[in-house]
């Protein structure tokens, strides 16, 4: 799968779903590894040298566009045709048709359990290793958590406790147990329990879901800041090598 760089941020350019799949499905029966969502906030940041952004960046075995951000830069600095990946999604319909052992990773206890029940009802294909929310007392928990998953053998996990914390957590957690694709989904554990709604799927589609998280929790509003700015950088920016 192609890689490229936005601005100095890495972030793969996949072609098709399929590519996608193929890349997860051998990260989550062989080397594991994390995965990082790419978008004009993470992108702003990397340029920035903002907190651990480069280094859990860096250290991705798969960093995917996620945002119209990211989708655009690769379009207007490549000139590659890409797409906006639903890691969530794609992540349960290939645990559902492979049969992979899942662990559900985040949320709050009553979320995180309702999404478990979803995950039996609606992708009776997985194979569910395992669940615990995203609340963490001491560093003793963290410990606890990482003998669970080496018992547990898990082939996925996925991991709903926001940026950057998924990734930092999923990164050291990864390099201990050296097995398992950590996949680093943010509110989709939420989503899943069914207690948050999702952006309708034409602002999905059209790159707008961000609008709707800031429609929906004006607190988020300041977060759109970098997304304005990385569009100011990308129009100013020459096309070719990026």
């Amino acid at each position: 799968m192609r890689t490229v760089n936005l601005f100095g941020c890495p972030c793969s350019a996949p072609a098709s779903p399929a590519e996608i799949e193929a890349c997860m499905l051998f990260l989550a029966r062989g080397p594991g590894g994390y995965t990082v969502a790419i978008n004009a906030e993470k992108i702003m940041m990397h340029v920035r040298g903002q907190g651990p952004v480069r280094e859990v960046i860096g250290g991705a075995a798969l960093a995917y566009p996620d945002g119209a951000g990211a989708v655009l830069g690769i379009r207007r600095l490549h000139r590659l045709a890409t797409f906006k990946v639903d890691m969530p999604r794609l992540t349960l319909e290939l645990c559902h048709e492979h049969r992979l052992a899942l662990f559900l990773l985040g949320a709050s206890e009553p979320n995180n359990r309702l999404a478990s029940e979803q995950v039996r009802l609606r992708y009776p294909g997985i194979r569910l290793a395992g669940r615990r929310n995203g609340f963490f007392q001491d560093s003793g928990e963290v410990g606890n958590l990482g003998g669970d998953l080496a018992r547990l053998q898990p082939d996925v996990i996925l991991v709903g406790m926001g940026s950057p914390r998924q990734e930092i957590l999923s990164r050291k957690l990864a390099t201990e147990l050296g097995k398992g694709l950590f996949v680093c989904c943010g509110g989709a554990i939420d989503i899943l329990s069914g207690t948050r709604a999702r952006a309708p799927a034409f602002m999905v589609n059209h790159g707008l879901e961000w609008a709707y998280r800031i429609a929906s929790d004006p607190r988020r509003a300041s977060r759109a800041l970098p997304l304005v700015q990385f569009m100011f950088k990308l129009l100013f920016a020459p096309g070719g090598d990026g």
